[in-house]
């Protein structure tokens, strides 16, 4: 099919329209790689140097450029670098770079950091706004991708900061608790807090997320230009937050994240917009990277069509869950972990002899004894690679655990257990639940070959009607906790009868 396409092209026959076909064809791995060995063809290498990169028409000259860059061949780096700065059609120089992008580069990278200082001193006008910014949004993310910069390092605030504390909305009393005497407000996200006491906040195992709320740029219009200005613009807020935490000086590099329900496409155009309005305002002190980032801004659409403005730090090192360096698709959130540990504190007891059936990577057993310290750990899986990173995990959060690669139906000990406590298998497709209820039958039969008669069940489950179903006659309902309705996710403590 590639072949027809080039041979259309030498004849003439609608170039323009058979270029936008040929770099459709190349989507995947194969074909690209049949057409970066028929572009070093000499027909065709000459074809495309001389002839479709010198058209008349714009367009034609534009996908030529991002066929040769999509061929991997470097040797067109320093023509399509020539044909770059002849290019007199703005709209076109951005896919010049989009093509050398795909390649090394590093031959003309001086000659690119002179027309990024040339850009910068370029006047922007209305008309050519968003082609210059465009040309220079690219740019910018070639330069860094080369020459990645270091890294700020965040330092102790030089006052208190307001933080938004993401956790379970049904639970967030159990992080307003442990923040006693700090001031704080309860909202639909999670708390509020006011501090400089940041590492109270780095101990908490059930929040999500640590974001930041900055004076003056809270809330902020739709309007990309207003927003921009609000952001970067006059006493500039936001660079003033980034330089009070961190050490060294501008420009700091950011990504954006926007919440609303935009369709995808006018979502990315949008958040371009953004990006370029901001750096300019800013007079790119602030950098929009999409390969390095500091920080995320992230714009929150409200009831009002506006956007709540937070700020997510990549300079702040998050250690809580540096021990899980695997994980499977069916594997809990280790805040979910931590908050499932700590509904059922009451119920856990010190040294316990603790297992998990379905441990996965083994998250639970390691927040389960971050919190209450457990003895004797077991987790059974029968995954083989799942059990396999639930040991490095276990490893790297300097715990131990026994876990044994085995079906748990299959599963014997010669000894009871305290408690066993699990991230229940489930799926969400309707057609494996007949096998779920199966699984969760068998499970609660074979509880009380397991378990002590006064041991402790503690499920994380997505199916608390099985659990009701299946749960029998010996066992029976301590209490249960609502995580998410939406989700129909619920922790159900419960224990053996008397």
């Amino acid at each position: 099919m590639i072949a027809d396409y080039l041979k259309q092209l030498r004849s003439g026959e609608e170039i323009r329209k058979n270029l936008i076909a040929l770099k459709a064809e190349l989507k995947d791995n194969e074909a690209r790689q049949e057409w970066g060995r028929l572009l070093r063809d000499e027909e065709w290498h000459t074809l495309f140097e001389q002839e479709l990169l010198k058209s008349e028409d714009a367009k034609v000259r534009k996908n030529a450029a991002l066929l040769a860059g999509a061929s991997g061949d470097n040797s067109w780096v320093e023509t399509l670098y020539t044909a770059y700065e002849k290019e007199e059609q703005l709209f076109v120089k951005s896919s010049y770079l989009s093509a050398m992008a795909e390649l090394n580069y590093y031959p003309v990278l001086a000659k690119l950091k002179s027309r990024m200082e040339e850009l910068n001193r370029l006047p922007v006008t209305p008309e050519n706004r968003k082609h210059v910014e465009e040309e220079r949004r690219q740019l910018s993310s070639m330069l860094v991708a080369v020459n990645q910069p270091k890294a700020h390092r965040f330092c102790r605030p030089k006052k208190e900061l307001t933080m938004i504390l993401t956790t379970n909305r049904n639970h967030i009393h159990l992080i307003a608790e442990e923040l006693k005497g700090m001031q704080q407000k309860q909202i639909p996200a999670g708390l509020l807090v006011r501090t400089d006491k940041l590492e109270e906040i780095d101990r908490l195992r059930t929040v999500r997320e640590q974001l930041f709320a900055v004076e003056g740029m809270k809330t902020v219009p739709a309007n990309p230009e207003e927003a921009a200005e609000i952001i970067a613009g006059g006493d500039h807020p936001l660079l003033t937050f980034l330089l009070s935490c961190h050490e060294g000086e501008a420009p700091f590099y950011f990504r954006i994240e926007v919440k609303n329900k935009m369709e995808p496409d006018k979502k990315a155009a949008y958040v371009k917009r953004l990006a370029s309005q901001i750096e300019a305002v800013s007079g790119r002190t602030l950098i929009n990277t999409p390969s390095f980032y500091e920080l995320e801004i992230r714009f929150i659409e409200n009831k009002e069509g506006n956007y709540n403005i937070v700020i997510r730090l990549f300079t702040r090192r998050d250690i809580r869950f540096e021990y899980r360096k695997n994980v499977v698709a069916a594997s809990i959130h280790p805040a979910n972990a931590a908050l499932t540990a700590a509904l059922a504190k009451p119920w856990l007891k010190e040294n316990a002899q603790v297992l998990d059936p379905f441990c996965g990577v083994g998250t639970m057993l390691i927040e389960r004894t971050r919190l209450v310290k457990a003895g004797t750990m077991y987790g059974v899986d029968s995954f083989g690679e799942a059990i396999k990173g639930a040991r490095e995990n276990t490893k790297a959060a300097k715990e131990t655990v026994n876990y044994i690669n085995r079906d748990f139906f299959d599963f014997r000990h010669e000894y009871l257990f305290d408690e066993i406590i699990t991230d229940m298998p489930w799926s969400r497709q309707r057609e494996q639940l007949p096998e779920l209820e199966k699984l969760y039958q068998r499970f609660f039969r074979k509880i009380p070959e397991l378990l002590k008669r006064d041991g402790v069940i503690i499920l994380y489950t997505h199916n608390r009607d099985f659990v009701r179903r299946y749960m029998g006659g010996r066992i029976r309902l301590i209490r249960e906790f609502e995580v998410s309705m939406k989700e129909e996710t619920y922790v159900e403590i419960l224990g053996m009868r008397e």
